[in-house]
């Protein structure tokens, strides 16, 4: 194993279904030594629509408003890129409000981005959705709680042993959640990283991992970029996967070759993919068995029953 270990953040959000009743753990794996491009890439992003840090920025609502439609599809286009494993077929270009800035074409002009990503960069950012179609209900003998610290565990840990291995091993260093009020109690961190069961490419030490739980309203830097982020990453690709609501604005078109690759299974077997081992979407149910309560398998999207097991 190589002596050098990459550190990573984890950043939490939640999305409870009201179309089917799911409850969904979103998870967001962020590079240490690339958070702050990561984090210039949003503010400016976010700057163009006029939102300082202090301004929330999430999914909700954001499919029916035309201004908020292009912020938010300008950060499903930067999550997109920040999951490639392999440098793009050519440059990322972000342009101004009305999508390509002003430009005059009858004089040959051509629009100017106000960021551009170049094809060669990297961020190594992963991102993991749980899906508990039955929202915890099955779960007895657990408060609300300690629920959601069980079944992150299991997201995290999947999310963890899909992508990486022994030759790009990880340190988790930080967690952030949007909040825990509404869990009823402060989570335990014991619970959702301090099992002994990790394979030995993820460094877990829970002495070592600081948690930061503030609720969004009470974040008025830099962390309140990567809580929106994650917000709209799993809002996104939820909507995009289930076709939940009606998407006129194209909001999710960043979106569409994630989907693709989920639905045909290239993303779990094509080792050439752009965004091999940097998505999991997999779905938890409970079994019969008291030795093994708990079964998890590959999503099963709309229109595609399909289902392939996850070795967590």
């Amino acid at each position: 194993m190589p002596e050098e270990i990459r550190e990573y953040e984890m950043w939490h959000d939640e999305y409870q279904c009201s179309e089917n009743g799911f409850y969904i753990h979103g998870i967001l794996l962020i590079p240490v030594d690339k958070r702050q491009d990561i984090a210039n890439i949003l503010e400016r992003i976010r700057s163009q629509f006029g939102y300082g840090p202090e301004d929330k920025c999430g999914f909700a609502g954001s499919l029916g408003s035309n201004l908020k439609s292009q912020l938010l599809r300008n950060h499903l286009k930067a999550g997109s890129r920040f999951l490639h494993v392999k440098p793009a077929y050519n440059d990322t270009h972000f342009y101004q409000l009305d999508g390509k800035g002003k430009y005059d074409a009858t004089q040959g002009e051509k629009p100017t981005p106000f960021i551009s990503i170049s094809e060669d960069d990297l961020f190594g950012v992963k991102i993991g959705m749980l899906i508990i179609s039955d929202n915890h209900s099955g779960m007895y003998g657990r408060d609300h709680a300690e629920k959601i610290e069980t079944t992150l565990r299991f997201g995290l840990k999947g999310l963890c042993h899909f992508c990486f291995d022994n030759t790009n091993p990880v340190v988790i260093k930080k967690i952030y959640f949007d909040g825990y009020e509404h869990y009823q109690r402060s989570l335990d961190l014991n619970k959702i990283v301090g099992t002994k069961d990790w394979r030995e490419y993820i460094k877990i030490d829970v002495s070592d991992i600081i948690i930061d739980p503030r609720h969004r309203a009470d974040r008025a830097d830099e962390t309140a970029l990567f809580i929106d982020f994650v917000d709209v990453m799993v809002g996104g690709m939820y909507n995009k996967i289930y076709s939940v609501r009606d998407d006129s604005n194209n909001v999710l078109q960043p979106l569409g070759d994630i989907e693709d690759r989920l639905r045909n299974g290239t993303i779990l077997k094509n080792k050439n993919s752009r965004w091999s081992k940097s998505i999991t979407v997999s779905e938890m149910c409970l079994t019969l068995d008291p030795d093994n309560p708990f079964k998890f398998n590959s999503a099963e999207f709309p229109e595609n029953p399909n289902q392939k097991s996850f070795d967590l």
